[in-house]
Parts: structure tokens; C-alpha cells; sequence
């Protein structure tokens, strides 16, 4: 059992992040009977594998279902996209996902001492949920991705929404989600590093409200509220570290799916999301959290 055991794990550590991502949604289907019920009966004419390669070649080549046909000649656009819906319906991957920052965050919490966190704007080229006119990009809707990080530049929390709201409401938001999914941070030794647009006085009360930690921010000129408060060497030094979100943000953007949107259900984006999300945190766990 040992021997099979460290043999399995060997397999795991010689596969691409693809294979690992296909992996880890495999396991999470199989380790449910309902969920195995729902997706293995004698009706499966192609493998699952072939099916996931498919969609992970739809979100890195930004190409639609009807022409996915150039990488799988095999398996029909209309059974990928049904399979992909499926898996939406059920939430598998954004519970796969969930999952695994569950585990990532019980060993590492004690260690996750700065948190950062950033928007970015999605342009719209289809989608019909979540969107909406923005000030600083006025020709297109726009959806925007809301992200938290720690230390490692590992996403812990990503959500959507549309490009009208601000950011300090978006994090808002996002700190109530974070809480009840994972109440093991708040801890009160937290660093959260934002830009000037977080620079608000009752976020940063939340924050400090929630038992997180001190959200820092640079001053935001606008803000005459926050206009008398200081920030100290030590936090101006902090606040370069910030640059770290910003590189998260790109590894979203270089896949083409998540770089605009073409979906017309928020969820099928937010799919692709996870998906990004999941790819990212076993680029940077390996095979640990699988």
C-alpha cells in the first residue's frame, strides 16, 4: 500500500498544471456518489479527461465551442458544451477550488501575515449578467474581477461584478464572504495593502471590526475625511510590496476567456475564473493540495 501509494504521487508530480487541474475536478466528482452518479453512467461515450482538455483549450485560446473542433476532431463542440454546463450547474469547480484554498489556508494561515487586494475591468463582448458603463472605460460594459491574495501570490477570494461599483463596496462584500468561508483568518495580525480607492473610513473599521487585522492604503486626495491621517515609513514601505496583486491580475489576463468576456451567464465566466484560479494555486502547491 505504501509502495502504491508513493508510485501514485510520483505519477502526480510528472504531470502539467492541465493534468493536475483535470485531477483535482476528477477527484472532487468521484469522492461524492451524487456527483458520481450525475457524471459516470454506461451512456459516457468519450472520457472526462478528453472532455476537461477541451474546455482548458476554450479558456487559454479564448475560441468558442462551435470551434473547438481544431483541437479534438473527436468529440462534438455540443458535448463539451453541455458537459461544461453541467459542471456550472453543480458548482464543481468553484467547489474544487474552494476546497482546495481550505486546505491551503489550514497549514498556511499562521503563516498568511499580508493580505493585498485589486480590481480589474473586464470588457464585454456578449455577456447580459453583470455589466454595466464605467467612467474610466466608456465605449464598452464592463464586468469587474475583485481579488484577494496573500503572501504568495495565491488567490484566496475572487469575485464578480458589475464595473459600475466601487471598489470599497466590492471588498466590503468580499470580506463577509471570506468570513464565512473561511473564519480561520480572522485573526487579528492581518495586513491588508490596497490602493487609494480603499481608502475609506468605515472599511477600514470593518476591517478591524471583523477581528482581520489594519487595512492599509495610501491617501486617497478626494477623501477629505482621511485627509488629516498619516502614514508612517513603515506602511509607505508596505505599500510597494502592493505591485504583487498587480502581477496576479496579468496571469488572469493571459488567458484568453478571462481577458474579455464572451459569455452571456455570469456563472460560465465565473467558471473560467475558478478555473484560472485553481491553475494559479497549483502552480504554486503542486500536487499538495490535489
Amino acid at each position: 500500500m505504501v509502495q502504491n501509494k508513493k508510485n501514485s504521487l510520483n505519477k502526480l508530480k510528472n504531470l502539467n498544471t492541465d493534468d493536475k487541474l483535470i485531477y483535482s475536478i476528477i477527484k472532487y466528482i468521484t469522492n461524492d456518489k451524487f456527483l458520481q452518479n450525475k457524471f459516470y453512467h454506461s451512456n459516457n461515450k468519450y472520457p472526462i479527461d478528453d472532455i476537461l482538455k477541451s474546455i482548458i483549450y476554450i479558456l487559454k485560446n479564448g475560441v468558442s465551442y462551435r470551434n473547438v473542433y481544431k483541437y479534438n476532431k473527436k468529440i462534438s463542440w455540443n458535448t463539451i458544451y453541455k458537459f461544461h454546463c453541467k459542471l456550472i450547474k453543480y458548482n464543481i469547480i468553484e467547489n474544487t477550488y474552494n476546497n482546495c484554498i481550505n486546505k491551503y489556508l489550514n497549514e498556511l494561515y499562521k503563516h498568511t501575515t499580508i493580505m493585498y487586494t485589486d480590481t480589474t475591468f473586464i470588457c464585454n463582448k456578449l455577456g447580459s449578467e453583470n455589466v454595466s458603463f464605467n467612467q474610466q472605460i466608456k465605449k464598452h460594459k464592463t464586468t469587474k474581477i475583485s481579488i484577494i491574495t496573500d503572501d504568495f501570490n495565491v488567490p484566496i477570494s475572487v469575485i464578480t461584478s458589475t464595473g459600475s461599483v466601487h471598489d470599497s463596496v466590492i471588498l466590503n462584500n468580499q470580506l463577509d464572504i471570506l468570513n464565512n468561508k473561511f473564519p480561520i483568518l480572522f485573526n487579528e495580525n492581518k495586513i491588508i495593502l490596497a490602493d487609494a480607492a480603499y481608502d475609506s473610513i468605515p472599511l477600514k473599521k470593518k476591517v478591524i471590526d471583523l477581528k482581520l487585522g489594519k487595512l492599509i492604503t495610501p491617501k486617497n486626495i478626494r477623501n477629505s475625511k482621511t485627509s488629516n491621517i498619516e502614514i508612517n515609513l513603515y506602511e509607505k514601505l508596505l505599500l510597494k510590496k502592493r505591485i504583487s496583486i498587480e502581477h496576479t491580475i496579468n496571469k488572469y489576463k493571459q488567458f484568453k476567456r478571462c481577458q474579455l468576456r464572451y459569455d452571456k451567464n455570469i456563472k460560465t465566466f465565473n467558471s473560467f475564473i475558478f478555473m484560472v484560479s485553481l491553475i494559479i494555486l497549483i502552480k504554486h502547491s503542486g500536487i499538495y493540495l490535489i
